[in-house]
């Protein structure tokens, strides 16, 4: 029997101020954003318990960034580098960003190395002394010292590039990158969707002998033009982007010395992934590395000999549905990253169970032991303890909308939750495990920065919750259960206006992400956005769910969407309207729903196919037919259009375009290179052929995101005076 939703009511998370300062369109774009933590780029010194991260100097110049390093126990700080004081540059012309953005420390922590205008510099806290490492030529990315710090490793117009530091020598270790050739770094495809959004594709040996690396090639995929219109004479510049069933990239395995010999090469099949995450056993003699079929459903971790070139599978995971091999809000390991320890027992985290927790494999024999397990997800590793024997990881477990510390023994003994109350916790472990440097916040609480000794007790606080929230009026947010139709409990979020009325009738916006691997009601800072905030003191209620298909309750949550995206997601969020519609102070004519992305996808199918249910729309970069998104993500849930016409056609909104009664805005980047402006194209073609009316806006030179104060400014400008005249 067929349940109706009900709502389980939870906890009032946001206390209502009395009254106070309304949120503005400049708090929306403000650098850095209101409630926002200060400190940049928390990062572990080598070799103890010392921290360093960026700090602005002043407030109204975001870009002038300084170094700062920190004691972990007393909490003395020194300035290392001075913004003001950064060579290079031009006279007199103030950078849009800081060059000290995505700094890294040597591994014995005596000098730091950052990026300027394309090159590479290093800085020597003991001698105070700037020296260039590289000039001219092209372009400096992803650099990374060597272990024993004597070569720094970087890429350059698509090839892979090392430096001898004491010297200045540098080896050119690939020499076929270009356009579609990527040696060292990942095409688009990669980076979007295997990688977590890192573009880094090699990897150091242990013993700084040689390195690692993929190398791409995107010469069979078919390209899309990339217009900016602005020039008098509009330019294209293509991107190599595989549709679903599409010819694929391909990718091979290299590993050279640093004298650029390659010592071995492994050519993966067509249709096979190599996960980029590849691992040197610790005596350097193999390289590990995952490959992943087309499907998504199998993957060999593979090892391949440096002396022999044999290669042989040392571990497989399969899934009727799909693999998870990525994850952008959690860190390594994930499944297909192997982290090994000293005695070569490796580090692995698998969903095998239907949640990803981690284990530990023993290469010599296969044999592998858990070390978490349960109706819960581990979802980050703060890092390995060797020496006292524990693994400390943040987990689901207690509240999948939480994220709480705990440590585990290296040999699956003695799970102990570490954290002292309930919330969002990211924490790192120090070198010398003594100390966790923890990110931690709710949804009424900002980010603090803390640091935790190992058993999770607060030492001090390094940063306390940004103070400029005071006097700032904020709206009450209440955790509500939804039951599904099916009787699948969902979780959601209300977001009230100061000053709520119960009395009165307010109309609700729907806030929808929807998509696979994304958790959007979560107990952190920023899951009530500020834009939550400012259209709530707009006398709007705010309604997000997290639909089955989205992340962090397992795997058996998510699958429901294969194969037939939109329908399940929809089901759901019908599952909240209903709900609210009950409730005596929701005005149940005046719905409206607004998305990006993902969202945006959502909102289009929710007013194609449940027309009657919503006064108007805002979709966002929109996915309008799934033939029309990249291969890697779509095919994972969906397959191949040739496997699954159907669904393909039931889950595109621009086929169902005539159905829509909503009044609907569409926003899109024209220079977009992830959902393509393609897709808008297709919808607008859909709706003028239905008659359907419709409000637009493209914003040029804007890609997925949006960036800047003025073009953000303006989008959210046109989202609100939008609601305000529909809603």
């Amino acid at each position: 029997m067929r349940r109706a939703p009900h709502f389980v009511w939870i906890a009032l998370t946001l206390a209502l101020p009395a009254s106070g300062r309304q949120i503005t369109f400049a708090d929306l774009t403000a650098t850095p954003p209101l409630g926002a933590s200060r400190l940049i780029e928390l990062a572990w010194v080598p070799g103890g318990h010392r921290f360093s991260y960026l700090q602005a100097s002043d407030p109204k110049s975001p870009a002038a960034l300084d170094l700062w390093v920190e004691d972990a126990e007393g909490g003395t700080r020194r300035r290392i580098i001075a913004a003001s004081a950064v060579p290079g540059g031009s006279p007199g012309v103030s950078p849009a960003s800081s060059p000290l953005r995505g700094y890294e420390w040597s591994p014995d922590g005596r000098a730091v190395l950052y990026w300027r205008d394309g090159n590479l510099w290093l800085y020597r806290p003991d001698s105070a002394a700037f020296a260039e490492q590289t000039r001219g030529g092209g372009e400096k990315e992803f650099p990374s010292f060597s272990p024993d710090g004597r070569r720094i490793a970087y890429v350059e117009k698509n090839d892979l590039w090392v430096l001898e530091i004491s010297t200045g020598r540098v080896t050119r270790l690939s020499t076929d990158g270009g356009e579609a050739i990527f040696n060292g770094r990942l095409d688009w495809v990669y980076e979007e969707e295997l990688a977590s959004r890192s573009g880094r594709s090699y990897v150091w040996s242990p013993d700084s002998r040689c390195l690692a690396y993929l190398r791409i090639d995107d010469r069979g995929v078919p390209s899309y033009p990339i217009v900016d219109y602005l020039p008098t004479h509009a330019t294209a510049n293509p991107q190599h982007y595989p549709q679903p069933g599409d010819p694929n990239p391909r990718a091979a395995v290299r590993v050279v010395d640093v004298s650029a010999r390659l010592l071995r090469q492994e050519v993966l099949p067509a249709d096979t992934y190599a996960v980029p995450d590849l691992a040197f056993t610790p005596d350097s003699a193999a390289i590990v590395f995952p490959l992943l079929g087309r499907d998504q459903t199998h993957l060999a971790l593979t090892r391949l000999s440096l002396a022999d070139g044999a290669s042989r599978t040392i571990a497989e995971e399969s899934d009727r549905y799909w693999l998870n091999v990525s994850n952008f809000a959690a860190g390594p390991p994930k499944l297909g990253m192997p982290l090994f320890l000293r005695d070569g027992t490796y580090l692995w985290s698998s969903e095998r169970t239907g949640f990803f927790h981690l284990y530990r494999t023993d290469p010599r024999d296969g044999k592998s032991r858990a070390l978490t397990s349960g109706g819960w997800m581990v979802d980050f590793l703060c890092g390995i303890d060797e020496r006292g024997g524990w693994a400390y990881v943040v987990s689901t477990r207690g509240d999948p909308r939480r994220r709480e510390l705990a440590r585990v023994r290296l040999d699956g003994s003695g799970f102990q939750p570490l954290s002292r109350e309930p919330g969002t916790h990211r924490a790192e472990l120090s070198p010398d495990g003594a100390f966790l440097l923890d990110r931690f916040s709710t949804v009424s609480r900002p980010t603090e920065t803390r640091v935790l000794d190992a058993r999770g007790a607060l030492r001090r606080v390094v940063e306390a919750s940004s103070r400029d929230l005071e006097g700032v009026e904020l709206a009450a947010t209440e955790w509500m259960d939804v039951t599904a139709q099916d009787g699948t409990v969902l979780h959601g979020r209300l977001v009230r206006p100061p000053g709520f009325d119960p009395a009165r009738r307010y109309p609700v916006i729907v806030d929808v992400y929807g998509g696979p691997q994304a958790q959007t009601v979560t107990d952190a800072w920023g899951t009530t956005s500020l834009f939550d905030q400012y259209l709530a003191q707009r006398g709007y209620l705010v309604w997000q769910l997290d639909n089955r298909g989205s992340w962090g309750r397992g795997h058996a949550f998510e699958t429901p969407v294969f194969r037939d995206l939109g329908r399940i997601e929809l089901a759901d969020q019908l599952s909240g309207v209903e709900a609210l519609r009950k409730l005596p102070y929701v005005d149940a004519a005046r719905l409206a729903m607004w998305g990006w992305s993902y969202g945006g996808y959502m909102t289009l199918y929710a007013i194609s196919h449940s027309p009657g249910t919503w006064k108007c729309a805002v979709a966002g970069a929109p996915v309008t037919d799934w033939r029309l998104y990249d291969s890697t993500y779509t095919e994972r849930y969906m397959r191949t259009p040739v496997e699954n016409p159907d669904g393909y056609d039931r889950s595109s909104p621009a086929r169902a375009a005539r159905d829509i009664r909503a009044r609907l805005l569409l926003l899109q980047g024209a220079a977009d290179d992830n959902v393509h402006p393609q897709n808008l194209f297709t919808m607008i073609d859909a709706l003028a052929k239905a008659g359907v009316s419709y409000d637009l806006q493209i914003q040029l030179g804007q890609k997925h995101g949006f960036r800047g104060a003025g073009p953000r400014e303006y989008m959210f400008r046109r989202i609100a005076d939008f609601f305000e005249h529909n809603l």
